[in-house]
């Protein structure tokens, strides 16, 4: 239970800092202002992919969330509307190609172009490895290194065609830092 504990405290310890370090990035700089950028996120309609949506859209960017389903978009939206930026929302499954080309075919005719992606959509399954199935760690994978994957593949296109672009992809540090009830991180 100790071992649980101090594990616990470590990832705890780490979200704040990539929360952290998600509104220093939003945040104005020398080298790269978000202000008049168009932003897309997946994941963007709860935990880390929300607060940087919420960031950006402070910053001045454009921003299309995706997440999987429409009761999470449409609550995200709205509360991110609050906030007076540009955005939308769409339904994407990021382990479905094609769901996730649309998203980038949507972003690119309502604000012109993607020029930053925040490739934060993953899933975490929990629970001792000998209750975990084989599906447990199959949609991991399917969401966590092919969804970003097909992500990428979608938008690179549209940066190239532009001459640039920004790509920041968001994993668990469980894929070096194992923690016993995580086995299908």
């Amino acid at each position: 239970m100790r071992r649980f504990m101090k594990d616990l405290l470590v990832m705890g310890a780490i979200g704040a800092g990539t929360i952290w370090m998600a509104q220093q990035a939003a945040r104005r700089s020398r080298w790269f202002e978000f202000s008049d950028k168009s932003v897309m996120i997946t994941g963007g309609s709860r935990g880390l992919g929300l607060v940087i949506a919420r960031e950006l859209i402070s910053a001045g960017a454009r921003v299309a969330i995706c997440a999987r389903t429409e009761e999470d978009i449409r609550v995200a939206v709205e509360g991110l509307r609050t906030h007076g930026g540009q955005v939308f929302g769409m339904v994407c499954d990021v382990r479905n190609r094609d769901a996730v080309q649309s998203i980038v075919d949507k972003t690119v005719a309502r604000h012109g172009g993607v020029d930053v992606l925040f490739d934060v959509a993953g899933v975490m399954k929990v629970g001792p490895l000998d209750e975990m199935t084989v599906e447990d760690f199959r949609d991991a994978m399917e969401i966590n290194c092919w969804g970003s994957l097909h992500t990428i593949l979608a938008v690179l296109p549209v940066m190239r065609e532009r001459g640039w672009g920004r790509i920041v992809n968001v994993a668990s540090i469980g894929g070096k830092q194992a923690v016993p009830p995580h086995a299908a991180l």
